[in-house]
């Protein structure tokens, strides 16, 4: 028999059934030798998944020393037997929301000489399986949340630990709430049981450090060595429910309507011939599976219909206790997970607020809310973000869910929001900005920090300097790799399509980042950079779908940073779609242009607007106080405008600063561009093309074989 036969067989008998084992996605199965032998560093994926990995030395394969029943060989850290995946981001929320969890199945065996961290299986740093204090422990976001159980030394367990979303969305912040579930075998013939559970929060924190998965180690490198073995890890997508599950409502939800009913699936991994359902506001009573709250007692079916309506703004605890056959014997009882979820009140409830308007000056500007309860509408504006009795009405209205604002222009600037009400109260929308298409700041650096055209003004962080020379006429700023220039945090400077466009001049940092303009949030990742990169190119970064960061880099050697040389650079980013993904995420075009032309672009690419963080000039890391990848060199004239401003309007502003300068600008009737009057092509489409396509016309380029 081969290793890879026992390595199924082994997890199907634990896990009772071949049916439950195919419910999972692979993210990758590894088995001793064929695996890993200790003859060179590979790590050889079994599953379909193809994730391979690399070990840290060639050491660390023990032949033979395996769990009971086993074969092959176990992995063990205390000589060399480490090592992580290949591949980064495997267990990012996007991906797990997507399969509704993840397992990590191991069989572990802790020697009992060391008492501190040592990680089994460990994603990015941040969630784990690992032995501590004489404990298997599953833990999440850096140890916040710790489930775990003690065991004994100098034997061998088998451990599952999944994390079941229980149908829950990502969050607006990157986070994914659900609940972790520790499953052991200490290999006496009970099989798996499960030891530990609770409720648990995933932060995105780890997908945004863009790390492997660490075998018999830490994720983010050396460190945390597992000193014990390891035999046959594996993860994967998706859990093995062996309770009922997905709930709904589901769980832990807010504003479910009183006229819900309860429903649920069946366990995966056995068949069932009733259920026992207790619901009850009283959560201890649930818990308990107190009598006084079991509504419903041996029914077969997996739902539950209320004569009547719920009470308003209440939360509700309910759990479904299944039974499996088991003749001639008494069925068994599988008590289930509790779940809660929480009706709506009777006030007025926004559910899906306005978003911002920002329009060609003249044009109108149309809002609209989703909301429940509410008999008017009335919706205001605001010269500020915060919501006042002096407000001015825009309209009211039984029916109002729609507002639009004609002719917008300067005068009409400010925050619209919607007060939505009824006999026993209201909600208010939060403010959104209302403006026209414009420059909005402008930073020209002439001795000082002042925003020339708006309110945004700078502050010093460290000591910037102003040197005279700049390209862009005047003075501008030097900065000494220790200094930069912070402009508070604001709605206008914070928009969701937006150009930046700046003069720099690069003194030095090679090999680090060096960030031009920075408007980030990181945890969760939001706003963009703009940093001269540690491989001297210039690069764009804004949040990817999934939650970590998307950088998009110049290519050609012309647009590399070039040291004491005055460069044009403008970013844009033009919004075009909104995910409904919980976290306002856009879908759009984004571009990086170099003395007025585009340099690299991007369709689809995702953007979150910053919430949070102060704008930074010549520096990055805004959430960190002290800041980081600080900028080298001189910067002037920095701009932020609250449109994607097109490729004609960048490269003029270029080419007004540099009137010998042409470019090009691609637009689609260029594909007609075929020649010029030195015979290549002029940008520009006219007779001399028609000509050469005419010359073209009915000739045949289609190559066939002689008859």
């Amino acid at each position: 028999m081969s290793v890879r036969k026992v390595f199924i067989l082994f997890v199907v008998a634990l896990w009772v059934g071949v049916a439950a084992k195919a419910a999972l996605t692979p993210v990758f199965e590894y088995a001793f030798p064929d695996s890993y032998n200790g003859t060179s560093t590979a790590i050889v994926d079994l599953s379909s998944a193809g994730n391979d990995g690399t070990m840290d030395s060639t050491g660390g394969y023990l032949n033979g020393d395996v769990p009971p029943g086993g074969a092959g060989g176990s992995l063990t850290g205390a000589s060399g037997g480490h090592g992580r995946t290949n591949a980064v981001d495997l267990l990012e929320n996007g991906i797990v929301v997507a399969h509704g969890g993840y397992t990590m199945d191991v069989w572990f065996y802790w020697p009992g000489n060391y008492t501190d961290i040592r990680k089994l299986l460990d994603y990015a740093g941040t969630e784990a399986l690992r032995t501590f204090e004489g404990q298997i422990q599953f833990i999440f976001s850096n140890s916040a949340y710790i489930v775990g159980v003690p065991i004994e030394s100098r034997q061998w367990y088998h451990v599952v630990a999944e994390f079941d979303t229980l149908g829950n969305a990502v969050a607006g912040d990157g986070s994914l709430a659900g609940e972790a579930r520790l499953w052991l075998d200490d290999l006496s013939g009970t099989g798996l049981t499960l030891v530990a559970s609770a409720p648990v929060v995933k932060t995105a924190f780890g997908d945004s450090l863009n790390r492997p998965i660490g075998i018999n180690r830490w994720a983010g490198g050396g460190g945390d060595w597992n000193q014990g073995k390891i035999y046959n890890p594996a993860v994967y997508l998706g859990v093995i429910h062996r309770q009922s599950w997905d709930p709904t409502p589901g769980n832990g939800l807010p504003l479910i309507s009183i006229d819900t009913d309860l429903s649920w699936s069946a366990p995966d991994t056995y068949d069932v011939v009733a259920y026992d359902v207790y619901f009850d506001p009283n959560e201890l009573k649930v818990t308990s599976a107190d009598p006084s709250v079991r509504i419903a007692e041996r029914q077969a079916e997996t739902f539950v219909e209320f004569d009547g309506p719920l009470a308003y703004n209440t939360t509700y605890f309910w759990r479904v206790d299944a039974y499996e056959p088991n003749a001639p014997g008494p069925d068994i009882l599988h008590p289930g997970v509790v779940w809660s979820f929480t009706t709506e009140p009777e006030t007025p409830v926004v559910e899906v607020g306005p978003h911002e308007q920002i329009v060609p000056a003249g044009q109108d500007a149309t809002f609209s809310i989703v909301g429940r309860n509410q008999t008017l509408y009335e919706w205001f504006l605001s010269p500020d973000p915060v919501v006042s009795e002096d407000d001015t009405l825009l309209g009211a209205g039984a029916d109002l869910s729609t507002l639009v604002v004609p002719n917008v222009t300067a005068d009409l600037e400010g925050y619209v929001y919607c007060i939505l009400s009824n006999a026993v109260g209201e909600d208010v929308s939060a403010p959104v900005l209302l403006m026209t298409q414009r420059l909005v700041a402008q930073w020209e650096f002439e001795e000082s920090l002042a925003d020339s055209v708006g309110t945004h003004d700078g502050q010093p962080f460290g000591e910037p300097n102003y040197v005279p020379g700049s390209f862009a006429g005047g003075m501008a700023i030097d900065l000494d790799g220790q200094s930069a220039v912070t402009v508070p945090w604001s709605p206008e400077l914070n928009t969701e399509s937006f150009t930046v466009t700046a003069w720099a001049n690069v003194s030095g940092g090679v090999g680090a980042y060096r960030a031009l303009v920075s408007g980030r949030h990181d945890n969760p990742t939001q706003g963009y950079i703009i940093y001269a990169a540690n491989n001297n190119k210039w690069q764009f970064w804004t949040p990817g779908v999934a939650g970590s960061w998307s950088g998009m880099s110049t290519a050609d050697p012309v647009n590399d940073v070039h040291l004491d040389e005055w460069v044009f650079i403008a970013v844009t980013f033009e919004a075009q779609e909104r995910l409904d993904d919980g976290r306002d995420t856009l879908l759009g075009r984004r571009r990086l242009y170099i003395n007025g032309a585009v340099a690299v672009e991007q369709t689809g690419a995702a953007y979150r607007t910053n919430r949070f963080r102060d704008l930074l000039i010549g520096a990055g890391a805004n959430e960190n106080p002290l800041h980081d990848f600080f900028f080298r060199g001189q910067i002037d004239d920095v701009r932020f405008y609250n449109y994607a401003v097109d490729a004609f309007a960048i490269a003029e502003e270029y080419v007004r600063m540099v009137p010998e300068a042409s470019i090009c600008v691609r637009y689609p009737a260029l594909q007609f561009d075929v020649t010029g009057p030195e015979g290549v092509p002029d940008c520009r489409v006219d007779l001399l093309d028609l000509a050469e396509m005419a010359g073209e016309w009915l000739l045949s380029h289609l190559v066939e074989a002689e008859e």
